[in-house]
């Protein structure tokens, strides 16, 4: 089989419990219980409204990581993806399976696979086209209840919130964005009954207007814009005011602590329009931390190899710990 390297993109989310529980502790706790794929099945209502067919079909735990690979597919559609002799497996070797399907078959295969790395509370996911994160979300809490060292009522949630240990370490923040659309069209799409009683949409526009925008824009051009009517302000909608703050470290050794204490500040400010971006590809929106990579990751005939994603997204926990970021 053809071997290359291909970039794959990994996302991160803090795995937040309402019980005394990691995920790494829950998910350690629901594999030694259930063995087999069949007892590892669910089947989830997606956003689009479709069933989805989730199975853990795979997983592996060393030195304090726990990596797993799940294969989602719509029920019903791709049922020769596991045969019925697969249930009774504890893990199934996925390169034989791709090998036995057609290249549409493959593709859907490939296309449902979702990897997850979980360490403690921290997880790092790679999206299937056919899960999304809320409904993997979903899965887990659902799955997990199988579980008895798992406390009852347990709920898990994958937030972006910026942890408190994290307040003051924003050593990795390279630039402050501070803006505020001039004005923002929001289109509300709604069905309604024709003449023949036939259901249409129709689509209503709505205009925000930020007043401090508008200030700033007065105070630096001298423009007048009181003379513009919200019609007219419906042409601006694509215009920001934008306030960038950025530096860049000249010396290892020398102290620059002015974009660390803004970044501090600002913080607090509960604006959808501040954005602090991190050297590590990541990014902090408002109260929210969002964090992402691409990696190199080996693929052999189109599909990742499992040890190579679980290597990476090892390494890229271990960056964000010691850069500070999660803790």
């Amino acid at each position: 089989m053809h071997r290359e390297q291909r970039q794959k993109r990994f996302t991160y989310f803090r795995a937040d419990a309402t019980e005394a529980i990691k995920l790494q502790a829950a998910l350690s706790a629901f594999v030694s219980h259930c063995d087999t794929l069949l007892q590892r099945k669910q089947d989830i209502t997606v956003t689009e409204g479709s069933t989805v067919r989730t199975q853990l079909i795979n997983h592996h735990e060393e030195d304090g990581f726990f990596f797993g690979e799940f294969l989602s597919f719509e029920a019903g559609k791709t049922p020769q993806a596991l045969n019925p002799e697969a249930f009774d497996q504890e893990e199934v070797p996925l390169e034989n399976l791709l090998d036995n399907l057609s290249d549409d078959q493959r593709r859907e295969v490939i296309d449902g696979i979702c990897y997850i790395g979980v360490l403690g509370e921290h997880i790092v996911m790679t999206q299937a086209l056919s899960l999304g994160v809320r409904d993997f979300e979903g899965y887990l809490n659902r799955m997990l209840q199988a579980s008895p060292d798992v406390p009852h009522g347990t709920v898990f949630q994958l937030v972006r919130e910026v942890p408190a240990s994290t307040q003051d370490k924003l050593k990795g923040a390279k630039s402050i964005s501070i803006g505020s659309p001039l004005a923002t069209v929001v289109t509300d799409t709604r069905e309604h009954t024709d003449d023949k009683g036939g259901l249409k949409k129709r689509k209503k526009r709505m205009l925000l207007k930020d007043s401090r925008a508008i200030d700033a824009v007065k105070s630096i051009t001298g423009c007048n814009l009181d003379e513009f009517t919200a019609d007219d302000a419906l042409d601006l909608a694509s215009l920001k005011v934008q306030v960038d703050i950025s530096y860049r470290r000249y010396s290892a050794k020398r102290e620059e602590n002015m974009i660390e204490d803004l970044s501090r500040a600002l913080r607090d400010v509960p604006d959808d329009n501040l954005s602090i971006k991190l050297h590590n590809r990541g990014e902090i929106r408002g109260d929210k931390l969002f964090l992402w990579t691409m990696k190199s990751v080996e693929y052999i005939g189109g599909a990742a190899v499992r040890e190579s994603v679980r290597q990476r997204m090892r390494e890229w926990l271990r960056e964000l710990s010691s850069q500070g970021t999660i803790s």
